[in-house]
């Protein structure tokens, strides 16, 4: 999965931007084939350094999503400046393929210095950045 909405990628900039620390939030797909649904965690626990997810209600919202026919795709989080995904973010990634019997997520950067997404793709043998296209 290569695109995203424009209003998926204005709500991602727009809440994520306005915190002070880390943050993040889960991404879907109603079709399949465009990533278009940004869930904002608001119950994180992060600081400038560290996005740590509010597990439970990422559970109650993948089970609305999955109830309401859509697919997750990914989470993405923020970093003050690196572009790059931490050796503990793909750790979490793998732990998400693992439990969820999926071959890759999606798991884009949000660089809140420079507003930019990095875009990323985890699998159990690699991770590779890639283009996305905007609709």
């Amino acid at each position: 999965m290569n695109k995203v909405t424009t209003e998926v990628l204005d709500k991602i900039k727009s809440l994520m931007m306005s915190t002070v620390n880390e943050s993040g939030g889960l991404l879907g797909t109603s079709n399949g084939k465009v990533i278009d649904l940004f869930w904002f965690d608001e119950g994180r626990r992060c600081n400038a350094r560290t996005y740590n997810p509010d597990v439970k209600r990422w559970e109650e919202r993948l089970l609305i999503w999955y109830d309401r026919k859509i697919e997750f795709c990914g989470i993405i989080h923020s970093h003050l400046n690196k572009q790059i995904l931490s050796s503990r973010d793909v750790k979490m990634a793998r732990e998400i393929l693992k439990l969820n019997s999926i071959n890759h997520v999606v798991m884009p950067v949000l660089v809140m210095k420079t507003g930019e997404v990095i875009w990323y793709l985890v699998s159990e043998e690699r991770v590779d950045k890639f283009a996305i296209v905007v609709v």
